[in-house]
């Protein structure tokens, strides 16, 4: 639900809604909401990757618990653009439900952004 009910911030946030991404750039949209719902969970109950049948994926699920909860701690970490792409690029290939040809026009978590600096929650 906490996902969804952000969706429909980015729809209203981003010009022209987040239909248009539905080729291109679906994948930016679905990680942007999965980071802000993963930043309000619990510690081992992320979601955005959440499949940990092999080693690789093991770590991949512990490293990204460790950056999230390091931006619960400070979360300026989320204007790097570096390593949005870095878990850009991991999201995409780890979650084929979500797979698609990344947007160049959203580069960043500019939606979630916009609505932690709006806000006194962090």
């Amino acid at each position: 639900m906490k996902k969804e009910l952000f969706h429909a911030w980015q729809d209203a946030y981003y010009p022209g809604g987040i239909s248009q991404y539905a080729e291109t750039g679906i994948v930016n949209i679905e990680f942007e909401a999965k980071v802000f719902k993963d930043l309000i969970m619990q510690m081992g109950t992320y979601s955005a990757f959440f499949k940990t049948e092999t080693d690789e994926e093991k770590r991949i699920n512990s490293e990204y618990g460790n950056w999230i909860e390091s931006v619960k701690e400070d979360i300026s970490i989320l204007q790097d653009r570096s390593v949005y792409n870095y878990w850009l690029d991991l999201f995409n290939e780890y979650n084929p439900a979500y797979t698609s040809p990344i947007s160049n026009q959203l580069t960043g978590f500019d939606s979630l952004n916009n609505i932690i600096s709006s806000s006194n929650c962090f």
